[in-house]
C-alpha cells in the first residue's frame, strides 16, 4: 500500500514506513492538518525505490520490526540513495543501542508513544534537515 498526501514540491515530506497497515492509518490522522506531505508505505521495497526515484524526503519513519526488511536495514539502505534524509526508527523495543552509535538514525521513539511526542519529533526531524540544507 502506498499513499500520499498533498502535492505542493516546497513542503517537507515525511515517509513513514510500517507492515502494519493500521500504524499508517493512525500515522496519517496524527498528522493531519500539518504543514506537511505524508506518504505511507506497507512495503519497504517499494518505499525505498520512491526514496532513491527522487532525494526529496525530508524525514523518513520507519517502524524497526517489519517482514520484508527489519527497520534498520531499510534505513541504512535510505541512507545510501538519500544521505540527507533525516531517518527516524520507531520500535516496541529498546532500540537506542542499535542505532545510537553510527549516525544511522537521528531520532528513535519507543512505542507506544502520543502525538504529542510523534509530532514533535517530525517538527525536530524536519528542523534539522533545513540545517543540513543551508
Amino acid at each position: 500500500m502506498n499513499q500520499s498526501w498533498g502535492i505542493n514540491m516546497n513542503v517537507p515530506k515525511v515517509m513513514f514506513v510500517d507492515d502494519d497497515n493500521s500504524m499508517l492509518t493512525l500515522f496519517s490522522r496524527f498528522c493531519s492538518g500539518k504543514p506537511y506531505e505524508v506518504m505511507t508505505y506497507t512495503d519497504p521495497i517499494s518505499a525505498l525505490e520512491r526514496v532513491a526515484s527522487a532525494d526529496d524526503i525530508t524525514v523518513v519513519v520507519s517502524d524497526y520490526m517489519m517482514h520484508k526488511m527489519d527497520g534498520v536495514n531499510f534505513l541504512n539502505r535510505v541512507r545510501d540513495v538519500s544521505p540527507y534524509s533525516i531517518r527516524m526508527l520507531l520500535s516496541a523495543y529498546d532500540i537506542k543501542s542499535i542505532t545510537a552509535d553510527d549516525g544511522l538514525v537521528h531520532h528513535t521513539l519507543t512505542k507506544p508513544f502520543s502525538r504529542v511526542v510523534l509530532l514533535q519529533t517530525i517538527d525536530d526531524c524536519i528542523a534539522l534537515y533545513g540545517k543540513t540544507q543551508k
